[in-house]
């Protein structure tokens, strides 16, 4: 149906080198500056299906909030390595445009988990989502996830779908140091998991529990 290409079709961007104003999603130099303002709008608008963020490092906040996360949303593909506005708008590339959702709030982050105090607890989560919930082409770093488990992500009863990310030196005191599963079955394709850690015995890389 009409309908039905429309949503298919609905494309939403990010990026931080974008210099036209408004910053409202609608091309690459008129493009969100943050991600977490594109899955803001994105939750309030169920004709959006893809976002696409230009290279860059994005934080979940503009705050100092260590429970801000990038929360996956049902039916929307977020695909990172955009060369982005003035720079090749739909030219991609994820080793040369790399992308990177970071939990390091105040830009501060040290080698061997250093000055991590502050960083996020969850870099990204995909609770309650379905396959459809899509992260692709990015790099997930910087998470601390102390006891709240899966620095990197946290699924809890979810079975979102990752394609082509990096999850590099996230840390957690519990389980999980780059992902934690509860009850859940991602899907992963040509992730790498690099430098994660966790202390409590508890799956540096990966930790799944509840089958």
């Amino acid at each position: 149906t009409t309908a039905g290409l429309a949503h298919a079709q609905t494309v939403i961007y990010v990026d931080q080198g974008a210099d036209q104003m408004p910053h409202d999603g609608s091309d690459w130099c008129h493009a969100y500056l943050e991600l977490h303002e594109a899955l803001l709008a994105a939750q309030g608008d169920p004709n959006v299906a893809t976002i696409r963020v230009a290279n860059g490092t994005y934080k979940p906040t503009g705050g100092t909030a260590r429970t801000a996360t990038f929360h996956l949303i049902d039916g929307v593909a977020i695909e990172g390595g955009y060369a982005g506005c003035n720079d090749g708008g739909d030219v991609r590339d994820i080793s040369l445009y790399e992308t990177v959702l970071t939990g390091d709030l105040l830009g501060d982050d040290g080698p061997y988990y250093t000055n991590y105090d502050e960083n996020c607890y969850n870099v990204v989560t995909g609770t309650g989502t379905g396959p459809s919930a899509v992260l692709d082409g990015f790099t997930i770093t910087g998470g601390n996830g102390s006891f709240e488990y899966g620095a990197g992500m946290h699924n809890e009863d979810c079975s979102p779908t990752l394609v082509n990310c990096t999850f590099l030196a996230n840390y957690d005191r519990g389980h999980g140091g780059g992902m934690y599963n509860d009850a859940s079955s991602p899907t992963l394709l040509n992730c790498a998991f690099i430098r994660n850690c966790s202390d409590d015995n508890g799956g540096g890389a990966i930790y799944n529990r509840n089958d």
